[in-house]
């Protein structure tokens, strides 16, 4: 009761409807909101985006100090706490060898990476700009896709709010037995299946044109 007062006083004081979806369903559902709120935090603490701007800065920054472009490699891998890479980067006989290796390790700078680390390690050239332009590459690719998932994000919630409270609608009336009270009749059968099915298209509508604009 005190939770529907709430939410009924936030509605009168004007709240956007998505937050007002987001606090009911953490009132209604606190242990599923709570694993949804911890699956955020994991998926962001382990975003690896920024690692290649970083492995470009810090390689930069050692060949200015005069550093062999193996030993910038390996300070720039272990910087984002690559060291298998590092270790890979330390053995291997020649630079060239790795850069496959690089690529795949840092799908934003694939295949420039690697293909700057080939040619470095064969012809001597001046490598510190070019990492330089590589990290401002990495950086620019970084920026646009944080605001992409930004512009997108209205959108996910929406579909968040229309396909997951339907949802949890459903699993609720399963999980204490009332489903079969949906599907007594006829008829009641026919608009159940039919609001499955609205679900269900509305889901798959609404994670391609996501997908798209992101």
């Amino acid at each position: 009761m005190a939770e529907m007062l709430l939410i009924s006083a936030a509605m009168l004081a004007g709240v956007d409807f998505r937050a007002l979806a987001l606090l009911a369903a953490a009132l209604l559902f606190p242990v599923w909101a709570l694993a949804a709120c911890l699956l955020h935090v994991v998926r962001n603490r382990t975003s690896t985006e920024g690692d290649g701007v970083l492995l470009c800065q810090a390689v930069a920054r050692e060949l200015r100090a005069g550093a062999t472009l193996r030993d910038s490699l390996h300070a720039g891998a272990l910087l984002v706490d690559r060291v298998d890479l590092a270790a890979a980067i330390a053995d291997s006989g020649r630079l060239g060898d790795v850069s496959s290796r690089l690529s795949a390790a840092f799908p934003e700078l694939s295949p420039e990476l690697g293909l700057v680390v080939a040619a470095v390690s064969n012809t001597g050239t001046a490598a510190a700009p070019l990492f330089e332009e590589l990290g401002d590459v990495a950086l620019a690719t970084v920026e646009l896709s944080e605001e992409v998932r930004v512009a997108t994000a209205p959108a996910r919630a929406s579909a968040l709010v229309l396909i997951g409270l339907p949802l949890a609608f459903i699993a609720h009336q399963t999980s204490t037995g009332r489903i079969g009270d949906l599907l007594a009749t006829p008829g009641q059968r026919l608009l159940a299946l039919t609001g499955l099915a609205l679900v269900v298209v509305g889901l798959v509508l609404s994670i391609i044109l996501v997908r798209r604009v992101s």
